[in-house]
Order: structure tokens, then sequence, then C-alpha cells
């Protein structure tokens, strides 16, 4: 049976309580066998046991931090393979344990118009086919904005690992499958070969690289890799002429900062990313098998 640990409690505006009547039942429904605490010290112990440990913690004051037993051992859980689900005051709380906000992938900083404030905007029902969404039309929603500090990682993280649970769902046949993995390890020994080698290739170029290549295999690995490389050429013929008009000044009033168009970088980097899209974009449509 699957053991979980649900820690929750401290500031009471985020319901932690009632909150906890809803996870009971969700977890209940899962079959999974749970020990529920309200107390931040059960994180002082070894949790190497548990197969998930939901935190459903706020915090009142962001100075509130994880002891360093704490935090050693939630991680130390999470490097033996607990899993980790965090919602909500989770993002905001223990806000000086930079390690624990490293394990989650991101963190809350603040509402930009205010605690509470109720920004209004329109949701669109783009697919109203789905059976999810049959007979819904367009409504308006009122709700806080947040500002939040994230890792750019996850997005990598999650183009490659949806591509796992999207083969099967698809019949990929094993030969198929097996390329694509051969695609995607190699393209990261490429991509970090040329980040090692100084040629202006970011290490976040390189595993960016590496997940997209996953999806396309070897197959399609050169078209992906000539339109990259095209669409990067324009990019770069298009920053080049930007920085001679003095884009990064005009830019800069209206608080936009950009460094690849800032005139006194000597060596001026072009971001890759957009060249890699285009490239996967025209892989996705000619097919990826």
């Amino acid at each position: 049976m699957t053991n979980v640990l649900y820690l929750y409690g401290g500031w009471p505006g985020h319901s932690p309580y009632d909150i906890a009547d809803w996870t009971r039942e969700l977890v209940g429904e899962l079959g999974f066998d749970i020990e529920e605490s309200q107390d931040i010290f059960t994180l002082d112990r070894d949790l190497t046991g548990y197969d998930l440990i939901i935190l459903g913690w706020n915090n009142a004051l962001t100075t509130e931090d994880l002891s360093d037993s704490q935090e050693d051992h939630l991680l130390e859980a999470v490097e033996a393979g607990t899993g980790v689900a965090a919602w909500h005051g989770a993002a905001a709380a223990f806000r000086s344990s930079l390690r624990y906000h490293l394990m989650l992938g991101g963190d809350f900083l603040a509402h930009p118009a205010g605690e509470g404030y109720p920004h209004p905007y329109e949701v669109n029902i783009v697919n109203g086919d789905h059976e999810v969404t049959n007979g819904v039309a367009d409504f308006p929603v009122a709700s806080e904005q947040y500002y939040m500090s994230v890792d750019p990682n996850n997005v990598v993280l999650a183009i490659a690992s949806l591509f796992f649970p999207f083969a099967p769902a698809a019949a990929i046949p094993l030969d198929s499958f097996l390329m694509h993995l051969a695609a995607g390890s190699s393209t990261l020994v490429l991509g970090f070969v040329l980040f090692a080698m100084g040629l202006r290739f970011g290490g976040g170029d390189a595993k960016l690289f590496a997940a997209l290549a996953l999806w396309c295999g070897f197959p399609n690995l050169l078209s992906f890799f000539v339109v990259m490389c095209l669409a990067g050429g324009l990019l770069a013929l298009i920053v080049l002429a930007l920085r001679r008009v003095g884009a990064a000044r005009f830019l800069a009033v209206r608080g936009w900062r950009i460094p690849a168009l800032d005139p006194e970088m000597t060596q001026p980097c072009v971001p890759y990313a957009p060249a890699m899209t285009a490239g996967f974009l025209y892989v996705s449509l000619i097919g990826f098998w």
C-alpha cells in the first residue's frame, strides 16, 4: 500500500484544515494509507519510508523557514524516491529555505495588485466538442494574480517527461521508441560538448535541444537541425539589426531589458530557444514518425 505523510497547518487564512477534509477524502478514494500531522517537527525524522509527502503548510511570516535538520530529511527522502505533492500555500512557505524551493521548482513572490484583489479576466473555451467543455460558453472570472519565481528547467523536464506516457498511448513501435531515446541521448551529449567548448551554446540550450530531439527521433533529426540553424541565422540577423538601430534603449525606457540587444556586449548572444522551437514545429507539422 502507498504510504502517505500529509503535513498541513500554519496560517489559517488559506483554510488548511478545511482543505484537509478534501485531501483526506481524495487520498481515501485512491486507497492510500495516510498519516496526518500538524506538527512541523515531523520533518525532523527519517522520511524515506513514505511513498508520498503532501505539503499543505502555510506560513504567516516570510521569515519562517525549515531547520537544517528538517530540510535535510525532506530532501533525503526526495532523493531516495519519495514523491512530493505541494499546493498553494506551500509555494510561499519556508521562504528562507532555498533548497526546499529549488526542490519545488519555484516559489510565490507577491500578488501584483495586492492580496485578495479580484483581477477580472475571461476564460475562452477553444474546444467546445470535448466532453469536459461540451455546452460550456466563455465565462468571466475574477481572481488574484501571482508573481512567481520559477525554475526554467521545469519546462524542459515537462517536455521530455511527457514523451514517455505519450509513446505507448500513440502505439509507437518499440524500435521507433528506442530510436527516439537514442536521438535525445546523443543530442544531449552533443549539446554539452558544444557548451564545454565555449561555443556560445548554453547549458539550458543543450537540455532543450535534447528534449525536443527526443520527440523528433533520428528520422526527423536532420530536418529539425536544418530548420533550427536557418531560424537561428535569421534570428541572429534580426538581433544585429535591432542592436544597430538602438532597440535596447527604446525597450529599456518601457521596462524591457533584453541582454542580446545590448550594444555594449562585445559578443552578443542569440537566444536559441526560438530557433529550436521553429525546428520542432516544422517536424511536428510533417509528422514525428
